[in-house]
């Protein structure tokens, strides 16, 4: 029995303890709720597809490299894997050919982790990597991956969501994160994954780096339309090593042959895309935006660069450190520098807009075709101007010298002025690559001349100067801020050295620090936003342990330039408080300029700080310069170029405004005078602006808002309703009902306005029709005299009534006659006293007295005369009488001639 018993007990724990299987098989494909059945699935050969099908918290790694993952499937059905900051999600060492999709993987040092193991698709995954704590003084850094590939090829990564975070907690305990990370793998693909919101930081000195994808000696791989954005890295603290916290969304590090198309990298801690020792690449639509460092950051060479975007990166948007490189159709728009160059590199049909600068070079021998540089703020070009402040009726002059893009002097260069609104006083004369000019402006507001230089081999740029005529002073105070400036001002990696001067006062304490510099930019428009600077006025609560400077940058850079600055004492570490003035000259020729002034206090190891609070504030008193006739309160869509906005000089108040660019835009404009609803008008391209469907307008007291839609270059006109008799474009600015010939009129014509119009005759109107032939009524059409600017080759540029001479259109004098290509074709007569004493003038013929009929009953003629396009002049003879009867062959003939029609062409 004993025996028995034993044998009993044996079989229940062989029922009960011997392990099995706990996945489960359906379809061809085996189902399984944790680590370990998913990887005693993956080991069972009998099919190829795994599917996890529950959540499941992880202790360590959970798939750790099966034996049998070799050409299958595990599908997580997008249920997650949850780790304890330890250990990988999965792990895979040399085996092939598989395939991960849809895990949720979290809380993992590497979401997957694959190992010498070629053909593997990872694709359609979530993974949220967080390693473990940095916590030993001068230890090695905490790393943490979203996905690690090594020495691992023709792979395939795609629609992959990947943030990885680190953390470091005591001195030099580095952190570093990376989204997806390649190292020694090649031949692979990365698509349409997003690896953004990446981060490492440390409290104390540290090192902390972060990449939204990063590939170190992996040649041959693709890198397209892929997302990294938002990566970061930080140190809290104030230790020396702080200095070292970097993260890119994109680095390439010793890696031939990329082709990196497609991808949207943005608002990194420093550059979007860097590229180091990484010759042979492709870059190719790309759009890299809003980084606080470069955008394409490129230090390797023989790389092509084609079709890209660049825009408000704090620093360079193309920075080229090598040479031998190709850029075409690249675009750099709000950048500090819109192209930084080493030598021998090709850039052609590149576009750089709004930048500091469009293009610094360390060298000349770099080849420029066919590049357009416009609204930069610094140009090649050396404008200078008597003064960007003027009045109505004195000549404002200015000269410039036209440069190569290298820099040189360009004396085979051309250019080109245009001056908004166009006056016929502008002048220039080009002495070799020296221009100089002027214009006498005739109306009050802003003026703008747009300068445009081309060399002869293509490249040109151009850039908007304005005028405030008849200008007024205002003033703006500013307070210094700890938030950092948000219109992509250059700051530092480090957020403590740079903030903003806004409209708001603090309520707290705030301060900023460094070791050598702090600088607080502009980064909120005054009240009317274009304006001259011209007085620069602090009080600042600051420290500096030694001797420093303070100063005023008209073009903010991240440094210790200062255009102004004045010497600021020490405090010996302790709090004090000074006031510093500085008078300027500085016009904001576009309102987003005033973004890049900036206050620095420098001081070489001086440690400097500035305070502020709620009762002890430190603010900036700017004065500037603007204009009245009208205000230029705001605008919301800076890509809009105001190219003027100007009033008569008889204070009409009435004004012009002048607007270039495309999209929609909200414009707030402040009139001088009071304005009324029923008897003001606003149009939009000559229309009733509430009639069109691209504008429409309120208005409040002296202030108007206006909503424009825009395509190209349009004007918007406001102003009083005027009375008969003064000038008008359309008749909507008129009180009586028609615009004729650009006055108001009560009536459709207006005797007396040089013009003949139809309904008009010689009988009711000899002032503008002239005087009727023979007394009978007559109309003509009044010609007009050319424009003063036009010029001519041939006859055919002028109009019907003039003829081309020395290259002027000069008006036909033809008194007695009619036009016919453009020439005089004289009648025979006109008046009786053209003819010889026996002879009468009829219809332009001379005619005796002795072939007259005595008999001859005329009836009362109509002579109606039209001088058409082509001048053709028109006789219409008609008969109202009787039946007349002639007796001689004589008679035959005069009925003929008087019932014909006879057209002189």
């Amino acid at each position: 029995m004993r025996g028995l018993h034993w044998a009993l007990v044996a079989c229940i724990f062989l029922l009960f303890f011997h392990p099995v299987d706990a996945y489960t098989e359906s379809g061809n494909a085996f189902y399984c709720a944790n680590c370990t059945d998913c990887t005693n699935a993956l080991n069972n050969n009998t099919y190829n597809t795994v599917y996890l099908n529950a959540s499941t918290p992880v202790n360590d790694t959970c798939i750790n490299n099966p034996e049998n993952f070799t050409s299958k499937i595990f599908d997580c059905q997008s249920y997650s894997m949850t780790g304890n900051t330890s250990g990988y999600g999965i792990y895979l060492d040399g085996k092939d050919n598989n395939t991960i999709n849809n895990c949720i993987l979290l809380n993992f040092s590497r979401g997957v982790s694959v190992n010498s193991s070629d053909n593997t698709t990872i694709a359609n995954n979530t993974i949220n990597s967080y390693g473990p704590v940095c916590n030993v003084a001068f230890g090695d850094p905490t790393k943490t991956y979203g996905i690690y590939l090594s020495s691992s090829s023709y792979s395939l990564l795609s629609n992959n969501t990947l943030q990885s975070n680190s953390y470091g907690s005591v001195n030099f305990c580095g952190a570093y994160s990376y989204g997806i990370y390649l190292e020694s793998s090649s031949n692979n693909t990365l698509v349409n994954n997003n690896a953004s919101h990446s981060n490492s930081r440390c409290t104390v000195s540290c090192m902390t780096r972060s990449y939204g994808i990063y590939l170190m000696s992996s040649p041959n791989n693709n890198i397209l339309s892929n997302t990294a954005s938002l990566n970061n890295a930080s140190c809290i603290g104030s230790g020396s090593g702080c200095g070292a916290s970097t993260a890119d969304g994109m680095y390439i590090d010793s890696s031939d042959n990329i082709i990196i198309a497609g991808n949207t990298i943005s608002s990194n801690r420093r550059a979007g895309l860097l590229t180091s020792a990484s010759d042979n690449t492709t870059i190719i639509n790309n759009t890299i935006n809003s980084n606080l460092g470069n955008g394409f950051w490129i230090i390797s060479s023989n790389n092509t660069i084609v079709n890209n975007t660049a825009i408000s990166n704090a620093g360079d948007g193309f920075s080229i450190g090598s040479s031998n490189n190709t850029l075409i159709n690249n675009t750099a728009i709000s950048n500090a520098y819109g192209l930084g160059l080493s030598e021998n590199n090709t850039v052609v049909s590149n576009t750089l807009e709004k930048n500091l600068k469009a293009v610094y070079s360390s060298g000349y021998l770099n080849s420029f075709t066919s590049n357009t540089l416009s609204k930069n703020m610094k140009t090649f070009f050396n404008f200078s101007t008597s003064s960007q402040k003027g009045v109505v009726g004195s000549a404002v002059n200015f000269n410039f010298t036209m440069v190569y893009v290298n820099g040189s002097e360009c004396p085979a260069c051309s250019y080109q002025l245009e001056l908004n609104p166009s006056e016929s006083s502008l002048q220039s004369s080009p002495a070799g690559s020296f221009v100089s000019g002027s214009f006498t402006p005739a109306r009050k507001g802003i003026y703008s001349l747009l300068l445009t230089v081309t060399d002869p081999q293509g490249n040109s740029e151009a850039r908007k100067h304005i005028y405030l005529i008849n200008g007024t002073e205002s003033s703006v105070t500013y307070y210094f801020r700890s938030q950092l400036p948000t219109h992509y001002q250059p700051v530092s990696e480090k957020f403590i050295d740079a903030g903003s001067l806004l409209r708001e006062a603090p309520t707290s304490d705030e301060y900023r620090y460094c070791g050598d510099w702090i600088q607080f930019s502009v980064d909120i428009l005054p009240d009317y936003i274009f304006g001259i600077y011209e007085q620069v006025n602090y009080s600042i609560r600051y420290r500096l342990s030694v001797n420093g400077t303070t100063g005023t940058e008209r073009y903010v850079t991240y440094g210790r330039d200062t255009d102004v600055n004045t010497f600021a004492l020490q405090t010996g570490g302790v709090e004090s408080r000074r006031n510093f003035n500085f008078s300027v000259d500085w016009p904001a020729d576009y309102s987003w300029m005033w973004y890049e002034m900036s206050i620095k206090l420098n001081g070489s190891s001086a440690n400097p700080y500035i305070y502020t609070n709620s009762t002890d504030i430190s603010y900036a008193n700017i004065t500037y310069s603007y204009s009245a006739t009208p205000a230029i309160k705001n605008i919301s869509n800076e890509d809009i170029d105001i190219l003027s906005a100007t009033m008569p000089a008889d204070g009409r108040n009435e004004t012009e405004i002048v607007l270039d660019g495309e999209g929609a835009t909200n414009l707030t404009i402040i009139m001088p005078g009071q304005l009324n609803s029923t008897s003001y008008f606003v149009t939009f391209d000559g229309a009733n602006c509430s009639l069109s469907p691209d504008c429409n307008y309120t208005m409040n007291g002296t202030e108007v808002n206006i909503s424009v839609n825009l395509g190209s270059e349009h004007t918007v006109k406001m102003g009083d309703i005027k009375a008969e008799g003064l000038p008008c474009t359309v008749a909507i600015e008129c009180s009586v009902d028609y615009c004729v010939h650009s006055f108001c009129r009560s009536t459709s014509t207006y005797c007396g306005d040089s013009y003949c119009d139809t309904g008009e005759t010689c009988n009711a109107c000899s002032q503008d029709c002239g005087s009727c032939p023979g007394g009978a009524s007559h109309s003509r059409t009044y010609y007009p005299p050319a424009p003063a600017d036009e010029g001519c080759s041939h006859d055919s540029n002028c109009s019907d009534n003039e003829y081309c001479s020395d290259g002027e259109c000069l008006r036909i004098k033809c008194v007695c006659g009619y036009l016919d290509n453009h020439a005089c074709i004289e009648y025979e007569c006109c008046e009786d006293s053209d003819c010889h004493g026996n002879q009468k003038c009829e219809g332009h013929k001379c005619v005796a007295y002795e072939e007259e009929i005595a008999d001859e009953q005329l009836s009362e003629a109509n002579i109606t005369t039209t001088e058409e396009p082509r001048g053709q002049h028109i006789y219409n003879f008609v008969f109202l009488g009787g039946i007349i009867a002639f007796a001689s062959i004589i008679g035959v003939l005069l009925v003929l001639h008087f019932t014909g029609t006879l057209k002189h062409l």
